[in-house]
């Protein structure tokens, strides 16, 4: 189900949306783990009440689960999936934020905090229009990460690509996120 191309029929909805009894199942029993159970089955619950296995709203859904959910669909959203292309991780962080009533303000906030502007390995486009990827994120500037410049202006890839910390050149600056389907070589 998780590899098809068009949309869900109402039993195949209803078996995805068991995912996480099912994982919670497997994950039970452990001694020691006693805890985990509860925070895999409330991973796809939201705060407005509108996720799913139970339509656990608010403060009945545990931290952990509400970090790993928003953590889950940050992920989603920078990896090509069968229905759609991948986004950047600034994309990902604008489609999280537009859903500040699923995930909560203070979850969404921490998110946005952790992974800067340009998160990391984002994949940017310098001034010069050179091809970087975010190696480090720099929470002092979050507009000036270390980026390891992969491609060259004529968009040839680079051998021995070199780091640039952004915080410490003023001359060169980012210009664009990309996704891996647009780099030169089609992100492979």
């Amino acid at each position: 189900l998780i590899s098809k191309h068009s949309g869900f029929t109402a039993s195949e909805r209803i078996e995805m949306q068991r995912r996480p009894v099912y994982s919670a199942e497997l994950t039970a029993g452990y001694p020691g783990f006693e805890w985990l159970p509860n925070i895999v089955l409330q991973v796809y619950e939201r705060e407005n009440g509108s996720g799913y296995p139970h339509g656990v709203r608010s403060k009945d859904i545990c931290e952990e689960s509400r970090i790993l959910g928003v953590s889950d669909v940050f992920e989603a959203c920078i990896h090509r999936r069968p229905q759609r292309a991948a986004m950047t991780g600034y994309r990902a962080l604008e489609v999280i934020t537009a859903e500040f009533d699923s995930f909560g303000e203070r979850t969404t906030k921490a998110m946005i905090r952790s992974f800067s502007v340009y998160p990391f390995n984002e994949i940017i486009v310098l001034n010069t229009g050179e091809i970087g990827k975010v190696i480090d994120i720099n929470s002092e500037n979050p507009l000036r990460p270390i980026v390891r410049i992969m491609y060259t202006v004529e968009r040839t890839e680079i051998e021995s690509p070199r780091i640039v910390d952004l915080a410490r050149n003023s001359q060169l600056w980012i210009t664009s996120a990309i996704t891996p389907d647009e780099l030169p070589s089609g992100g492979k």
